[in-house]
């Protein structure tokens, strides 16, 4: 395979949306592959606390890596959202790995005072997902 017909299957992969591609052309083989994004920042939503704190928040983690939804339908209203108040047990939010549909409780009735992830967004493991603080 000659030099320019190598930069220019290069150049095509570098405009394209694959991440890794592997070439194999007689006795050479050739392995291409992009930098993988270690965050996305876009699926980060942090919205702030409108009233004053009486006490700490207890953070909700997610217990598996998934998609998370705060919706059960595309057009339903949310099940989280800022100074909504939610009692223990009650679903905050639905993470769905494989197929399964896991629902995320709280672990104290409240208020939820922050949400760290947006609709539809990937979360990992133990990642802080909804903060809720105790009623006095």
């Amino acid at each position: 395979m000659k030099t320019k017909k190598i930069k220019k299957i290069m150049k095509a992969f570098e405009r394209s949306s694959l991440d890794q591609l592997d070439i194999t052309y007689k006795k050479m083989s050739i392995h291409m592959q992009k930098p993988q994004t270690v965050h996305d920042f876009s699926c980060e939503k942090k919205q702030e606390d409108p009233i004053s704190p009486k006490c700490e928040p207890t953070w909700i983690h997610s217990p598996l890596v998934g998609t998370l939804y705060l919706k059960t339908t595309f057009d339903s209203e949310p099940m989280a959202f800022i100074g909504k108040r939610v009692q223990k047990n009650d679903i905050v939010c639905i993470i769905e790995t494989m197929k399964v549909f896991n629902e995320i409780k709280s672990p104290i009735d409240g208020v939820i005072v922050e949400i760290n992830v947006a609709d539809g967004c990937m979360v990992e493991y133990h990642q802080p997902l909804v903060a809720v603080r105790c009623d006095d």
